[in-house]
């Protein structure tokens, strides 16, 4: 079950800035010719509506095109996790071009816990009827984002706690084919749903995670071009880390749901502006993160593998410096302290032993560079890899010899050892 809103209620405030009044005599004539000046650029950034324009908008969504030749699905994550802003350029730019060739949209609103999803507009007209080389179909297009962004986009509105991604998008495939661009406007962390990210699952190889919800949640998009906007880009910043997880999570799906463009998602800026508004909560799940242990006199930082190295390989990644900074500021301020820092990997039915202590190794000597690259002499630090000499719990099923992925994913990380220097208070 869903929900169609089939009203455009008043809007709850009125804006600074007036942008254009969009009549309908723009079917008949170009904007300025009804008392107004088309304005500049695409993006539902530059300024705000005013309330005349917003009802004339409204009065443009009011037509329906279902066999339009170009559609849009816009699936938009409102909820408290996700931050705010203008329509990103992609959307801009197809909304725009939808809008030239007498295009429809259609826009979900996705909700909570329990909550079905919203259809705001089914199938809405993003122009007026009529031969397409009118001057004022290019000047009613150019504010089309605003429109969508003002009149629809602030509809979208959750009720309920948590993220159902999952329930949006199964929504948007009853109706999207080969010819649909579909744009979801999300950070791609769903809480709730078939679809649900918890703590475990952040905290697998993305590989597994995929495969997982692939197989708990499956979609089929009809080849439709998937564009996902704002990955990883939560009110509360994550590391890099941990947006190229969900940035892969994301492209792993994007295929499994039989989706188009699947190589083209990728993560944007880093955006971290919490939304306004009494919304429902949504927590999202934690992602690992280093840790540190205190040894009496000593200190023991263990950090996940999935932060400090590119994939299965020793090649350091972006945030490798500030996941050992916590180490590496101790050892300055206590400067007969020493560190030692140990490679540990999960086992694996696919390599050997050697192997596996052979890329423990190369990822502690990678490590170890992080140390010196900060000023550490050599002579304080020692490395060695250990593989998968030194489990902490057992990570192979004992009937299938298989790898038990959360297991695993505990295995793989880097230990420093920090000695003379207790952990910081």
């Amino acid at each position: 079950m869903y929900t169609i809103i089939n009203t455009m209620p008043p809007r709850r405030t009125s804006r600074a800035r007036a942008l254009v009044a969009i009549a309908l005599c723009a079917s008949l004539a170009p904007l300025s010719a009804c008392g107004v000046e088309a304005p500049v650029g695409v993006s539902s950034g530059i300024g705000t509506l005013s309330d005349a324009a917003i009802a004339q908008c409204s009065a443009v969504f009011d037509r329906t095109i279902p066999d339009a030749d170009t559609k849009i699905t816009l699936i938009i994550d409102g909820t408290a996790s996700t931050v705010g802003g203008p329509l990103p350029d992609g959307v801009s730019r197809a909304l725009v071009d939808a809008s030239i060739a007498d295009g429809s949209v259609t826009v979900i609103s996705v909700d909570g816990e329990g909550a079905a999803p919203t259809i705001v507009v089914e199938d809405a007209a993003l122009s007026t009827p009529g031969e397409r080389d009118r001057p004022s179909v290019a000047e009613l297009a150019a504010v089309m984002p605003a429109c969508v962004d003002e009149v629809l986009g602030a509809r979208a509105i959750p009720t309920a706690p948590g993220t159902d991604l999952y329930r949006a998008l199964a929504l948007a495939s009853e109706s999207v084919d080969e010819n649909t661009r579909v744009f979801v406007l999300t950070d791609f962390v769903s809480t709730t749903g078939a679809f649900m990210l918890d703590d475990a699952m952040v905290a697998q190889d993305v590989a597994a995670t995929t495969s997982s919800i692939a197989a708990g949640a499956p979609l089929d998009l009809h080849g439709a071009a998937l564009s996902i906007e704002g990955i990883g880009n939560t009110a509360v910043p994550l590391l890099t880390a941990h947006r190229i997880w969900l940035r892969d999570l994301a492209v792993g799906l994007c295929s499994a749901w039989n989706a188009s463009g699947c190589d083209t998602i990728s993560t944007d800026p880093v955006n971290a502006t919490p939304r306004k508004g009494d919304l429902p909560d949504d927590l999202i799940p934690l992602f690992p993160t280093p840790q540190a242990t205190s040894m009496g006199d000593d200190c023991l930082f263990e950090a996940p593998a999935s932060l400090a190295f590119a994939g299965d390989s020793d090649r350091l990644a972006p945030d490798a410096p500030a996941v050992f900074a916590d180490a590496i500021t101790l050892l300055r301020q206590h400067s007969d302290a020493t560190a030692t820092i140990v490679g540990h990997t999960a086992s694996s039915p696919d390599y050997t032993s050697e192997q596996l202590i052979d890329l423990a190794n190369r990822r502690a000597t990678a490590v170890a560079s992080v140390f010196t690259g900060a000023g550490i002499r050599q002579d304080r630090i020692r490395w060695i890899g250990v593989g998968d000499t030194q489990p902490r719990i057992e990570d192979l099923d004992p009937g299938t010899g298989l790898q038990i992925e959360w297991a695993a994913a505990l295995e793989r990380r880097v230990d420093v050892i920090v000695v003379g220097a207790p952990c910081p208070a």
